[in-house]
């Protein structure tokens, strides 16, 4: 049985195997609970502290938005996955190819799932879900309401993570 990956080290087991499940959401205590079966690729949580700390160790402007924005200020929930709206400037752009090819980032093309760095191009009008052995990340250059990073940006409130990394978070939706 594998543990998950750090974002350093390579994703060890192929895609069906089974990891250990070091959540602190579901695990207070963080001890080990297996997810018997349990695909790396297909999780039913997102750790989201990883990705977040490789999208700003890469200098890659970005807001979290979503239920993982929403989690990260407080609301008690668990996040399936990771939604990044991202600034699509030529910098920022090669800054998240590195982030994403780091974090052993896949991206279905053609049927496949085909590592970010080895793409020919990426759908950057309105973004893309990339695999990782964190769980899927959204990312976004544009909603469909037409707003980008520099609305989000503007609305996002920073938050700390365990770390000491600030990231910026902007709650699309809010639960009642």
């Amino acid at each position: 049985m594998n543990t998950l990956p750090s974002p350093t080290s390579p994703a060890a087991g192929p895609i069906d195997d089974t990891y250990v499940d070091r959540h602190p959401f579901h695990n207070r205590s963080n001890t080990q609970v297996v997810l018997a079966a349990s695909p790396r690729w297909e999780t039913s949580w997102m750790e989201v502290a990883g990705p977040l700390q490789v999208f700003t160790a890469n200098a890659c402007r970005f807001v979290v938005v979503g239920s993982a924005a929403r989690a990260l200020l407080g609301d008690l929930l668990v996040p399936r996955d990771l939604d990044v709206v991202v600034d699509t400037s030529p910098a920022n752009r090669a800054a998240l190819v590195a982030a994403l090819d780091a974090l052993d980032g896949r991206v279905l093309w053609h049927r496949r799932w085909v590592a970010v760095a080895a793409l020919p191009t990426l759908p950057w009008a309105w973004g893309w879900t990339t695999r990782t052995p964190y769980g899927g990340i959204d990312v976004i250059t544009r909603f469909i309401d037409g707003t980008t990073f520099e609305e989000h940006a503007r609305l996002a409130e920073p938050t700390v993570l365990a770390d000491g990394t600030t990231v910026t978070c902007h709650p699309t939706r809010r639960a009642a």
